[in-house]
């Protein structure tokens, strides 16, 4: 049973409102309910381009944790900025994970059309 098992859309809905009153901390208080809560977050910030978070999603490019860091990479391609795109190379040089790198690839490639 995923995250969102029960209602998924009424979930997605409540994680986008809670993000659009930029509430800096509301990624640290999904880092407590979980990863799979934080990597639904790190999505929906993304694709809500909320750069107000940019400076905590780059910190999470640097994670212990892949799938946090895989998220965090998806989430700064979906913004589109430039100022994302940097910090997705310089992240791109040091990664190891393939499936990271995968995904670091893809949003450098949605910044560039």
């Amino acid at each position: 049973m995923g995250l969102f098992a029960k209602d998924p859309e009424k979930e997605i809905e409540r994680l986008r409102r809670a993000c659009d009153e930029r509430d800096e901390k509301y990624i640290d208080k999904c880092l407590k309910r979980g990863k799979e809560s934080l990597i639904q977050t790190v999505r929906v910030l993304g694709e809500e381009q909320m750069d107000s978070y940019m400076p905590r999603l780059i910190e999470l490019l640097s994670s212990g944790d892949a799938d946090k860091r895989k998220a965090a990479a998806y989430a700064l391609g979906e913004m589109r900025y430039s100022s994302a795109v940097t910090f997705l190379t310089k992240r791109l040089e040091e990664e190891e994970d393939p499936a990271v790198i995968d995904e670091i690839r893809k949003g450098i490639a949605k910044y560039r059309g």
